[in-house]
């Protein structure tokens, strides 16, 4: 890994945390921030590590053997505490660490939670990015070194056991001295004898006998065990992959209207909008066309009865 550490992201209830990996030696240096201010810090060599975070909940980190990217880190935000009665709430008020795990239980069962995500342009995004695109791919290479596990240390004992050569060495006899060590006697205590009652148990039936499993059942279980853990890892990032769609769109949202945009107030009755477009006022050329257009009464002819 680079001195550059790894960071992984996730905005989650109005919150930007930030987790901080790098590896000094052989020790993982793990820091957890929440909008720029410093939540947890852990120094460890475990491959499964959980940091607690109090108020912001907890996270679990799957890191690598050796080397390479982190596997996985995951928020597990904190319930809200549970108003307590009675015994339980002295019990609680007494020792505080009585309590249950709340967010940090969860973190070390490993159920649910929301998954980081990666920087851009760093190994574990390209670990994320390939694991999407070649699922199949990935599950076959767990089960592989499932196999590998299982299958190297046969094959070499195996060839240990074809080895007939052994090296014949003369090792020299070696007189040891005979050290008279002195014997010492413990007194004996006269434990007092108690008559305890005889107890006859009813006799349990018969169980069936077992089949007798093949030898070769102990060496495929291991990797039928790899091949599940795959599936339900898959299976877990694509719920992680549709929980993430799904917060999309509202984010989306809420972005693009501003927070300084003022809603058009309902008027009373009677009232009208300040935005509603107003009677025009006649101007004067319209009043002039208006008098033209009028027509004069006739006045009635002289004579004409």
């Amino acid at each position: 890994m680079s001195k550059e550490p790894e960071r992984w992201h996730l905005t989650h209830a109005g919150h930007d945390h930030t987790v901080e990996i790098s590896l000094k030696s052989t020790t993982w240096v793990l820091r957890w921030t929440a909008d720029g201010s410093e939540v947890a810090q852990k120094k460890t060599s475990d491959n499964t590590v959980v940091l607690d975070g109090k108020e912001h909940g907890s996270i679990r980190l799957k890191l690598p053997s050796m080397t390479g990217p982190a596997r996985q880190v995951t928020l597990y935000p904190a319930s809200p505490p549970r108003r307590r009665v009675g015994r339980k709430a002295r019990k609680a008020a007494a020792d505080p660490e009585a309590a249950p795990a709340g967010a940090a239980g969860q973190a070390r069962l490993g159920v649910g939670g929301t998954d980081f995500v990666p920087a851009e342009g760093t190994r574990a995004a390209q670990r994320e990015a390939w694991i999407r695109e070649h699922p199949h791919q990935y599950a076959a290479r767990r089960t592989v070194i499932a196999v590998a596990k299982v299958g190297v240390p046969l094959g070499l004992f195996w060839l240990l056991h074809r080895i007939t050569w052994r090296p014949d060495v003369d090792l020299p006899d070696i007189d040891t001295p005979d050290i008279p060590w002195p014997q010492i006697h413990l007194p004996r205590i006269p434990w007092p004898d108690i008559p305890w009652p005889d107890v006859n148990l009813p006799a349990l039936p018969d169980l069936p006998d077992l089949p007798d499993l093949p030898g070769w059942t102990q060496y495929v279980w291991p990797v039928l065990l790899a091949f599940f853990l795959a599936q339900a890892e898959l299976r877990r990032r694509r719920q992680q992959d549709e929980k993430r769609r799904s917060a999309a769109p509202a984010l989306d949202g809420a972005e693009s209207k501003p927070a300084n945009e003022k809603q058009p107030t309902a008027s009373r009755p009677g009232e009208s909008r300040p935005d509603e477009n107003q009677a025009e006022q006649p101007t004067p050329d319209d009043a002039k066309t208006l008098q033209a257009c009028k027509v004069t009464p006739v006045a009635p002819a002289a004579g004409k009865k």
